[in-house]
């Protein structure tokens, strides 16, 4: 055999010792890096058991019990998939154990809430069934989380006793939520109708309706949670209408109509969102004008500028002052405006 033979053989047998030594270090070193996260791991797990342990017999608070039982539980499952089988069996048990305690501490919290809330509920003196209803509520869902955690360490009567109250809640809260709605009535000393009043939580809500002695309807305000909402309508004894107003809320929109007897309209007003125009016409149909609105404000000395111009409106005025006819006619339109200024006042509650 050559030497050069026994040379590329030794030297082939030598890379192949070395490559198996390169493994054999890679694979210690891994293990010893496993074998110090464990020990890592399981330093967490002791550090915190010791200091859950003190804090129960020093008698601490409960946030702070819970709060490092917490972080024992998050250190337990980290640690279970990295140990040995004999820890991950230890700290199974370990864990299993401290979820009871977990759960059974945390019932423990939930039902002296309820307790205190149930006292609240004894003491308290609702004045509408709306607050009631969100303190039953409140109420409601403790005793359905208390049903829940009950479930989890098998404790069936309280699980069963949480179910029940839920259920009676719920019929408690049926009862409530008509009590919400109101319809008051007024009646004349002759037993007609003299009002209905329609409340939602102590506000006006639904159609308030007001009646004249003679049984005719007076007037409708349709409101929406405590704002006039709907059609709304004025009305004179006779029946004839008075005054229209149509309420948008939910586009900030209103539009304003005044009549007089024979259904002359003499008002027009169209105002979205603080601005608009208001048209008015004498009884006659002369056109005074349009006067505009704007920032909740008249622009007067321009409608007034307006009536200068117009011949036609002095001569309707001239006349009301020479003939009684229609100086009855003028009287009415000042009525009625009157009695629009009183019926606004509902529209600026």
């Amino acid at each position: 055999m050559s030497f050069f033979g026994d040379l590329r053989r030794t030297t082939k047998a030598t890379v192949r010792a070395v490559s198996k030594g390169v493994e054999l270090c890679a694979f210690a070193a891994e293990e010893l890096d496993k074998s110090a996260g464990r020990g890592v791991l399981k330093a967490e797990c002791y550090r915190l058991e010791t200091g859950l342990r003190s804090l129960k017999n020093h008698q601490a608070s409960s946030y702070e019990i819970s709060d490092v039982r917490r972080q024992l539980v998050g250190a337990y499952r980290r640690a279970l998939p990295e140990v040995s089988d004999l820890d991950r069996q230890s700290i199974a048990s370990k864990l299993d154990a401290l979820l009871f305690e977990e759960s059974k501490a945390e019932i423990a919290c939930v039902v002296d809430r309820i307790k205190s809330q149930r006292r609240s509920l004894q003491s308290t003196e609702f004045t509408t069934p709306a607050s009631k209803i969100r303190t039953l509520k409140a109420l409601r869902s403790d005793y359905v989380l208390a049903a829940s955690l009950a479930e989890k360490i098998s404790d069936k009567a309280l699980a069963e006793d949480s179910r029940i109250r839920v259920g009676e809640i719920d019929a408690d809260v049926v009862e409530l939520e008509k009590l919400r709605y109101e319809v008051i009535e007024e009646k004349f000393a002759s037993g007609r109708q003299k009002s209905v009043i329609r409340k939602y939580d102590g506000a006006f809500h639904g159609v308030s309706e007001y009646w004249y002695e003679n049984g005719q309807l007076w007037k409708m305000i349709c409101y929406q949670n405590g704002r006039p909402d709907g059609r709304c309508v004025l009305f004179r004894e006779n029946g004839t209408t008075l005054i229209e107003v149509h309420v948008d809320q939910s586009a900030s929109r209103m539009v304003q109509k005044i009549y007089l007897d024979d259904g002359s309209k003499i008002v027009e007003g169209i105002l979205s969102r603080g601005s608009g125009e208001i048209s008015v016409w004498l009884w006659n149909g002369v056109s005074l004008g349009v006067a505009r609105y704007s920032d909740g404000s008249i622009s007067r000395v321009i409608f007034v500028l307006g009536l200068l111009a117009k011949p036609k409106v002095w001569l309707a005025l001239f006349l009301a002052y020479k003939n009684n006819g229609v100086r009855e006619k003028f009287d009415e339109m000042s009525s009625a405006l009157n009695e629009y200024a009183v019926f606004a006042n509902e529209f600026a509650k």
